[in-house]
């Protein structure tokens, strides 16, 4: 994984426990409306970022209810590019 790449995921991970923690959500309660067992919901409080692909992650993110927007920016210069997860 790239180093934008594990920065990305860690936002994302990030957003997904602030909105759990926001709606005051038990893990057996975040599992069952995610789809997925406890032990998971777990590992995104641990922020273990090697349980979930990215594309998983945005795809919790619009069960929980957000609309999730990739925007793409030329970079002048011809530097890399960077990426950023952020929260409306």
């Amino acid at each position: 994984m790239t180093t934008e790449g594990k920065k990305a995921r860690v936002q994302l991970y990030k957003a997904i426990n602030d909105v759990l923690k926001e709606r005051d959500m038990t893990q057996t309660d975040a599992a069952d409306l995610l789809g997925i067992r406890q032990a998971k919901i777990s590992a995104i409080k641990m922020m273990r970022l090697d349980e979930f692909a990215t594309d998983r992650l945005v795809n919790f993110l619009t069960t929980l209810g957000f609309d999730v927007e990739i925007v793409l920016k030329q970079k002048s210069g011809g530097k890399a590019g960077h990426l950023t997860v952020s929260r409306k």
